[in-house]
């Protein structure tokens, strides 16, 4: 869904684009990584730095599709981070156990925030669509990091056979769309960030997880 430009107007997205493009270039000017989890990671840094961005969070439009599908009580977990991609693509994951427990219905959910357009050359987030249902929490399951370095979480493979065994028919659905756009899930869908493509703008994305206090 799109905030509409009544509740926030196209130059107040254009800001947080700006903004947080600005802010990603100093940290990699004084050598602070994507992945510092006191920078981007936790979002302790970003979201303070950019004013605009609590305006776009509070629009009546994005805050009642939440409510929709969590109630009317909810909350932002502290839990909060900006993305941006890269020639590399990511594999799918499903981001960790927390709350300690999976459950069908939508008691937390993440929410991915454009501020500015992602075409498929700008590296889009991907998403499988009622993966929520798919086992794969088992610890023979899971991969953790290996000696290398090289990073852990659940293989292609792995998430391949297991949606066969639960529905073939399931796809992968990339996230293309215009400034403004939030994409809200349940917490255990499977996604990942696409590699980008020739020529690409930059393309930052604001990750939120709403969480209902009535479950």
């Amino acid at each position: 869904m799109r905030v509409p430009p009544e509740e926030v107007p196209a130059a107040t997205l254009s800001a947080v684009h700006r903004r947080t493009e600005r802010l990603w270039a100093e940290a990699n000017d004084c050598g602070l990584p994507e992945s510092n989890p006191d920078f981007f990671g936790s979002g302790k840094f970003v979201f303070p730095q950019v004013a605009e961005l609590g305006e776009v969070l509070a629009s009546p439009t994005l805050r009642g599709a939440v409510a929709s599908l969590l109630g009317p009580d909810f909350v932002q977990h502290p839990h909060r981070s900006m993305h941006v991609r890269s020639a590399t693509g990511q594999e799918f994951h499903r981001d960790g156990n927390h709350p300690p427990m999976r459950h069908h219905a939508p008691r937390y959910l993440i929410g991915f925030f454009y501020p500015g357009p992602v075409t498929q050359s700008e590296g889009p987030s991907a998403l499988l669509p009622g993966s929520q249902y798919l086992h794969l929490d088992g610890l023979h399951q899971r991969l953790h990091p290996t000696p290398d370095g090289s990073s852990g979480g659940i293989t292609p493979a792995a998430v391949e056979e297991s949606t066969a065994q639960l529905d073939g028919g399931l796809a992968e659905y990339r996230c293309l769309c215009q400034p403004g756009t939030l994409l809200l899930m349940h917490y255990d869908v499977f996604h990942r960030g696409c590699a980008q493509g020739d020529d690409p703008q930059w393309r930052g994305m604001f990750k939120v997880k709403p969480l209902a206090l009535l479950c």
